[in-house]
């Protein structure tokens, strides 16, 4: 149990604004914010990433997820990461 005393928390102090995990900053830089309606009406956010020199990758998250799953800081190197170098 000793090693989970740093990630396990009594429910009743439970404060969803702190985070009980170490963080990093990102190492991407500012994403450019993109808006943008589709011929069906639908509106859609488009977050650019400028790293490298190579090609575009684009990454889609399923229904009911978030975009951060890419870009979690509580890991050593996300996804997000890895791509942009």
């Amino acid at each position: 149990m000793s090693l989970l005393k740093n990630y396990v928390i009594r429910v009743d102090r439970y404060e969803p604004h702190l985070s009980h995990l170490p963080q990093h900053t990102l190492c991407t830089g500012i994403p450019g914010i993109h808006f943008f309606t589709c011929s069906d009406g639908i509106s859609l956010r488009l977050k650019r990433y400028r790293g490298g020199g190579r090609e575009p990758v684009i990454l889609s998250h399923c229904i009911g997820v978030s975009s951060l799953m890419y870009s979690l800081t509580t890991i050593e190197t996300n996804l997000l990461e890895f791509l942009f170098e």
